[in-house]
């Protein structure tokens, strides 16, 4: 009869030492924000992911989510930040650019989104935007004063509209 006792109150504990260490990791931390997340709260899963940070500092999959998550609570701004930080990690540009320039376009910040491609150093993100991207336009001669007319032609590399002056204003 001790020995079963016994036997179960070190199964208790052992059980309760796994089911701690295991509250103590990052996976654990991870998947509770995740939950949270899917039942729609947001500031749980966010703090979920706040101690998943703490046990694995900076780790890019927990900073996405955390981003994304800071969306849904409306903090753009931290999100954004965020976001651009996720820039400097090679399997999280191309979804770190989506989701911050998607931010700037909800808010119809294009000049933001056209500086923060001139930056970019990653072409597929490049060709992806390219509309935002505004190339200086190409002449088809050169500047200069000639004595009959000249057909010009004025080019670019985007669909947008070309505005010129004749007087250099």
């Amino acid at each position: 009869g001790v020995f079963v006792v016994l036997a179960i109150v070190c199964a208790v504990v052992i059980h309760n030492g796994i089911h701690e260490k295991q509250k103590n990791s990052y996976e654990y931390q991870y998947q509770q924000a995740q939950d949270c997340a899917k039942n729609g709260d947001y500031e749980k899963a966010v703090e979920y992911l706040q101690e998943a940070l703490r046990l694995e500092v900076n780790h890019p999959d927990a900073r996405m989510l955390m981003a994304d998550y800071k969306v849904n609570l409306g903090d753009t701004g931290e999100a954004e930040l965020i976001y651009k930080d996720l820039f400097n990690y090679a399997d999280y540009v191309q979804d770190a650019y989506d989701k911050y320039i998607a931010l700037l376009e909800e808010q119809e910040r294009y000049l933001e989104i056209c500086y923060c491609l001139e930056q970019c150093e990653v072409q597929e993100v490049r060709r992806n935007y390219n509309h935002y991207l505004a190339e200086l336009p190409i002449f088809s001669i050169s500047e200069g004063k000639y004595e009959d007319a000249q057909m010009l032609k004025i080019s670019a590399n985007t669909n947008g509209i070309i505005y010129y002056t004749t007087d250099g204003s």
